[in-house]
């Protein structure tokens, strides 16, 4: 919320009020007596109230609403898998995934359960985002991940979201259905070696997750969600399907929430 000054008086505040709808545009809130406050404000139980002393209440912090990021400082707590001479490297502020020059040489970053709330990225109002180059190197054989959910276990429960990129060809991914399967939408114009930004929101109220490039729109669907998928994982992976050249891929940070 932008910072604006402290009312003292009832003109005050009313002029507060003008600039901070000026500021926030459509935001839901009113006046109530000689305060400001969200249309949702309930003492104790949820939203905000700003009085004309300036004090602040919140009506209550939510207990089961998550907001995770990580610049991977280190990876404790993630399951790092790689075969052959792959490698995950920390840098400062990021990851760097190397393939080996074996056929299927892996590099994979996979937390353990994010959330203590299971199905949580699914059944709940949630995003995923994320910073992520793959340079474009000599020859094209490779399969990437990046995404979250209940992801890749092969455990037949599998739900999630985000993307794929197989041989160069960058997709929409989700993880859906009683069985499980896989879904694809090849999306377009997006140069793979940049540093892009993907995200996907998962809108539950709505029954849809949209999928964004560089805060691009380029997809919305309507998944249809296993009841029982139970997990919740950050997944980073890069593999390698040829005997060709080394891969590479770079990810800047991942967020939650």
């Amino acid at each position: 919320m932008p910072i604006i000054e402290e009312p003292q008086s009832e003109i005050s505040i009313r002029a507060t009020y003008a600039r901070a709808k000026d500021i926030m545009g459509r935001m839901a809130f009113r006046m109530v007596k000689k305060a400001l406050q969200s249309v949702d404000f309930v003492s104790g139980e949820k939203g905000w109230r700003i009085d004309a002393d300036g004090n602040m209440e919140l009506g209550s912090l939510s207990f089961n609403r998550e907001f995770i990021i990580t610049f991977f400082e280190s990876l404790d707590g993630w399951l790092n898998s790689s075969s052959g001479t792959s490698t995950i490297t920390i840098r400062l502020g990021s990851l760097y995934f190397a393939t080996g020059g074996t056929l299927n040489s892996l590099a994979q970053a996979v937390n353990n359960n994010l959330s203590i709330y299971p199905g949580r990225a699914q059944t709940k109002n949630s995003f995923f985002k994320t910073v992520v180059a793959i340079p474009a190197l000599t020859g094209t054989a490779y399969t990437a991940y990046f995404g979250i959910g209940d992801l890749l276990i092969a455990d037949g429960s599998d739900q999630g979201y985000g993307f794929k990129v197989v041989d160069g060809t960058l997709s929409a991914c989700r993880w859906e259905g009683t069985n499980a399967s896989e879904f694809l939408t090849t999306i377009t114009g997006i140069t793979l070696a940049n540093p892009n930004v993907y995200q996907v929101i998962n809108d539950v109220d709505r029954a849809e997750l949209r999928y964004y490039v560089n805060g691009a729109l380029k997809l919305t669907v309507k998944p249809t969600w296993n009841a029982t998928a139970s997990e919740t994982r950050f997944l980073f992976s890069l593999k390698k399907t040829d005997t060709s050249a080394n891969r590479e891929m770079y990810v800047n940070h991942a967020v939650f929430g």
